[in-house]
C-alpha cells in the first residue's frame, strides 16, 4: 500500500495573470533544458578530449619503447 499523500488545491486567478504564470513557466524550462545540454555538451567535450589524450599518451608510450 502507498503511503505517499498528495495534496491537491484549486487556484482561481484572473486569466492574464495564468497566461504570465504559464509563459514564465515555460520559459523557465527551456532555459533548464539550454542549461542541461550545455552541461552535457561540456562533459561530452571533456570526455572526448580525455580519450584524444589517452590515444596520444599511448601512441608516444609504443614510440619511445620501439625506438
Amino acid at each position: 500500500m502507498d503511503h505517499a499523500t498528495e495534496m491537491e488545491f484549486t487556484l482561481r486567478l484572473p486569466a492574464d495573470l495564468y497566461t504570465q504564470l504559464v509563459q514564465l513557466a515555460e520559459s523557465e524550462h527551456r532555459s533548464l533544458q539550454s542549461m542541461l545540454v550545455t552541461m552535457l555538451r561540456e562533459t561530452l567535450d571533456k570526455q572526448q578530449n580525455q580519450t584524444r589524450q589517452d590515444i596520444m599518451d599511448q601512441w608516444d608510450d609504443h614510440d619511445r619503447l620501439s625506438s
